[in-house]
């Protein structure tokens, strides 16, 4: 199974196949973000219509035939025509490929400006898409308030949950906040980003998953960022290029500053578990995922102000998923290595320098092949992961690997590495 990039008709980025739709009338391929429109012209009145690029407003939209006339030159398509046509506009600053694109709604809300809603908020509003944020913390929302002044604060989540106008919230709250108020945004008839872990229990999880289910419409994604970082993303293109090397073992091992001077094995389990496990779960064949048997030991030093974990999935066939997670724990690290039969994949995102993210060796001769990002076309993590939550969200369309029922899968795996921890002896 292989992955392909195609640049979008309408909007002109670039994007995977599975984010595109395809216009019925010419096969041609429009990203899901608002860019098909079912408008056409032709370069006589009788021709038959083509589908064009759709842009932002009416006027931009509208190519008088005259001009297009001009391109239709040495049996030009249609299509081709108006590509030169554009491309002639660009070069005089009449026109930019942002301008097919519909500006986004300024319809999401924030619940939570702290240590990673402040990344949401700040994400969101470059992209003209955040409209408010919700905080209890007066300090946080005044930073808020004074950063982004166009945007409406507010302490009081019945403002957020009564708006009209908003259609997303993004839950970015303390970790046991989450299920309280992910389902009150439910409730309410709005979408829901929340940030890992999805529930703290996997009775809630499902609970909220069934909730949006029943509604009708509404749709949950989790906020497991890993699988929107570039080089994951090779990583996996490089997987489904090469479907005869299955994944056979993925070790994982991640290292923080703690959140305080004590931490604690479950602590840590449930800060740093989610990401790792959400990817290994994706990366094991999805006919062998399922209840994996689990181990797992801690090791926690109040002195040192450690904590470590270390646990064990394994599935059919043998196959098994190795994690190290550590607060307190130095240097930082956050790596994931995949071994196939043929070869290892490693994903360092510290140690490695920009270019070097993703590597890939052949087991048999050591060739070592690295996959460079490019820093022309590098968007952050967390930009990529935004943009495919509000078009899932919005439209339904091509879930991603992050969507629905898949944070509480994750939520019952790491429960039942938090069951090992209880049951190993004191």
């Amino acid at each position: 199974m292989g992955v392909e990039y195609f640049v979008c008709c309408a909007c002109g980025e670039c994007s995977i196949a599975e984010y595109l739709l395809e216009c019925d009338s010419c096969n041609r391929l429009y990203c899901t973000e608002g860019c098909h429109e079912d408008y056409r012209v032709s370069a006589e009145p009788d021709a038959d219509a083509e589908c064009l690029h759709c842009t932002r407003d009416a006027a931009k939209r509208k190519i008088d035939p005259a001009d297009l006339a001009k391109f239709l030159v040495g049996g030009a398509s249609l299509a081709k025509a108006e590509q030169n046509y554009r491309e002639r506009q660009v070069a005089a600053g009449e026109w930019h490929w942002s301008d097919a694109r519909a500006p986004p709604p300024r319809s999401v809300a924030v619940l939570g400006a702290g240590r990673w809603g402040r990344n949401i908020v700040r994400e969101l509003h470059a992209g003209q898409q955040l409209r408010t944020v919700c905080d209890l913390d007066a300090p946080s929302l005044q930073a808020v308030r004074s950063r982004y002044p166009d945007v409406h604060c507010t302490p009081r989540l019945e403002e957020v949950l009564s708006d009209p106008e908003i259609d997303v919230v993004c839950v970015a709250t303390p970790m046991d906040t989450h299920y309280e108020l992910a389902s009150k945004v439910l409730r309410a008839g709005k979408h829901v980003y929340v940030e890992k872990p999805l529930c703290t229990t996997s009775d809630e999880a499902r609970k909220l998953v069934r909730l949006a289910d029943e509604s009708g419409g509404l749709r949950v994604f989790t906020g497991h960022i890993l699988h929107y970082h570039p080089s994951v993303v090779r990583l996996f293109e490089w997987l489904w290029k090469h479907p005869d090397e299955r994944v056979a073992h993925v070790s994982c091992e991640r290292a923080a500053p703690a959140r305080g001077p004590h931490p604690t094995a479950l602590e840590t389990l449930w800060d740093l578990a989610p990401h790792d496990v959400s990817l290994a779960l994706r990366l094991m064949d999805p006919e062998h995922s399922d209840d994996p048997e689990t181990s797992a030991v801690a090791a926690t030093s109040t002195d040192a102000g450690v904590a470590e974990v270390c646990a064990t999935l394994t599935f059919a066939e043998g196959a098994c998923a190795v994690f190290h997670w550590g607060a307190g724990v130095s240097p930082k690290r956050s790596s994931v290595t995949v071994y196939t039969k043929g070869y290892v994949l490693h994903f360092d995102d510290v140690e490695s320098q920009a270019i070097d993210k993703l590597t890939v060796t052949e087991r048999a001769t050591g060739d070592r092949h690295v996959f460079p990002e490019v820093a022309d076309d590098w968007r952050s993590p967390l930009e990529v992961e935004l943009e495919v939550a509000m078009r899932y969200l919005r439209s339904g369309q091509s879930p991603p690997p992050t969507a629905m029922s898949e944070g509480a899968t994750v939520v019952e795996c790491i429960e039942r590495v938090e069951r090992a921890l209880e049951s190993q002896p004191a």
